[in-house]
């Protein structure tokens, strides 16, 4: 199965989905007494319940929180096992349906993704903090800082290559010997 496929059949789904949760204004209205319902419920399980949480939020929550759960899931299977990645999405699906019938995505799930929020917000201000006092600093003159920086961004440009790529060893190599000689500085 082709990843972006999936990806633009979960789309879809879900603008299906979602819209009918707005539109109901109730996620009760939806999982109520027919099978269409009851489908949803088995799929996606009980809307997450918090004080402050009208009925719609809750069911979009519990949508994306599920698709998240199946997301990471799979593409976690589908890189760190030998399965084959019809396989690996296909067992994502299913862990993430077997979460939700456990009641898995409705509590604990739900507070973890609050948590890596705010510790993901957390990252990217400091990241974004590191990239400026080393702006500054390299344009005060800080020379040995400038050896740093080149060396930092040969480890990007490697994460970002190809395996194999001869690119990647003419990049390396002139970013190599551009920080070797700001060092020398």
């Amino acid at each position: 199965m082709d990843f972006k496929k999936l990806m633009v059949g979960i789309l879809l789904t879900s603008m299906i989905i979602l819209p009918m949760v707005v539109a109901a204004g109730d996620w009760s209205a939806i999982t109520g007494n027919n099978v269409f319902g009851d489908i949803l419920k088995y799929i996606f399980g009980e809307p997450v319940t918090y004080q402050n949480i009208n009925n719609v939020s809750a069911g979009i929550i519990t949508i994306a929180v599920w698709l998240l759960i199946m997301i990471t899931f799979a593409d976690i299977i589908a890189n760190f096992s030998t399965f084959s990645k019809p396989v690996s999405w296909g067992t994502g699906i299913l862990i993430g349906i077997i979460a939700a019938n456990l009641g898995w995505t409705t509590a604990f799930f739900a507070m973890m993704t609050g948590i890596f929020a705010t510790l993901g917000g957390i990252a990217v201000y400091l990241g974004l903090l590191g990239a400026f006092i080393t702006f500054i600093a390299v344009n005060l003159g800080i020379s040995w800082l400038g050896g740093f920086v080149m060396r930092r961004k040969a480890f990007m440009e490697a994460a970002k290559a190809e395996e194999g790529g001869t690119k990647l060893a003419g990049r390396l190599k002139g970013l190599s010997t551009a920080g070797k000689a700001l060092e020398g500085m």
